[in-house]
């Protein structure tokens, strides 16, 4: 999990939501950053109650476990009008990313109707392993969906040079 407290803080939102939780690390940094409200969803029904389990004593922190494109857009709608959202998608399997094995083209398509009314930050990480088919479907929606006032920018991390993708107004 390349998000280091650095990154997260340079864009940091009033919500924190991260699809795959892995062992909550990103949940640790939205908590020290302060966030209000931090929801992460991961589809391993175990790494979810670990993760349950880790944070059970900070009540601001929501575990989900499940799909996160049917999920993401309940929190959405939970957390439209708190403040702008820090999304951190990192939910997908081990390998090559392609369309077909990852939910990320129905979380930016989600994402992209929540940033029409409110602010959203979305960070999206392991570009590295983007088949050229998903790097290209994933642009070309957030071209053709998000405001025109939104940005792409490649952040680096400690694994890749551009492994990150910064979708955000500057």
């Amino acid at each position: 999990m390349p998000l280091t407290l650095d990154i997260l803080k340079r864009y940091r939102g009033v919500t924190f939501i991260e699809t795959g939780s892995y062992q909550g690390e990103a949940v640790g940094f939205a908590l020290d950053l302060g966030f209000l409200s931090i929801h992460t969803i991961e589809f391993d029904p175990a790494r979810a109650a670990g993760v349950r389990n880790r944070f059970h004593n900070n009540p601001e922190v929501r575990v989900y476990d499940g799909d996160s494109a049917k999920i993401l857009p309940w929190i959405l709608q939970k957390a439209a009008g708190v403040g702008p959202c820090t999304c951190w998608l990192d939910g997908h399997p081990e390998g090559t990313l392609t369309p077909d094995n990852t939910p990320l083209l129905a979380e930016l398509r989600c994402l992209a109707g929540h940033a029409k009314l409110h602010r959203v930050t979305v960070l999206i990480d392991d570009i590295r392993l983007f088949s050229p088919e998903l790097l290209q479907q994933a642009t070309q929606l957030i071209v053709a969906e998000f405001p025109s006032d939104y940005r792409v920018k490649f952040l680096d991390n400690h694994i890749a040079t551009g492994d990150i993708m910064l979708v955000h107004v500057p």
